[in-house]
């Protein structure tokens, strides 16, 4: 006696999903921040991201990077001046411009100070023309 068939799975079954309807889909890609470039760093490797840190809804990011770029696997997309250090807004992932310290190298670390300042540790030098050996860098 042969065997009964399986009931075919269905949507409300455990890992099934419902089909796609493709020609509703959005060809238009999502605009999307992130970080570019290769700066000064006298460590090896050299990642552009080093770190990230959230303070309330800002995403600050760290590294080696020289610039930001929306949607940055566009080529014809401008690229920002923005080394070493950038912030992101949390919820649209949008570029914070109105942060935009002057750094002139790598930003390797980032911690939050218990006041809610960020804080930045790296092989910089200065920071906004100031003379320093790793010093706190306000939020915006």
């Amino acid at each position: 006696m042969p065997a009964a068939a399986a009931d075919p799975p269905a949507v409300a079954d455990p890992g099934v999903l419902p089909e796609v309807d493709l020609d509703s889909l959005v060809a238009t890609p999502v605009r999307q921040w992130g970080v570019v470039g290769t700066g000064t760093s006298n460590t090896a490797p050299k990642p552009h991201v080093w770190d990230f840190a959230e303070i309330g809804n800002t995403i600050y990011v760290a590294g080696t990077f020289t610039g930001v770029q929306e949607n940055g696997d566009t080529p014809a997309t401008p690229v920002y001046a923005q080394p070493y250090l950038a912030a992101f807004d949390r919820d649209t992932g949008a570029w914070l411009p109105t942060f935009a310290p002057v750094i002139n190298a790598t930003v390797i670390t980032l911690e939050e100070a218990p006041n809610g300042k960020l804080l930045i540790g790296g092989e910089f030098t200065s920071v906004n023309g100031v003379a320093r050996a790793g010093s706190p860098c306000s939020t915006p």
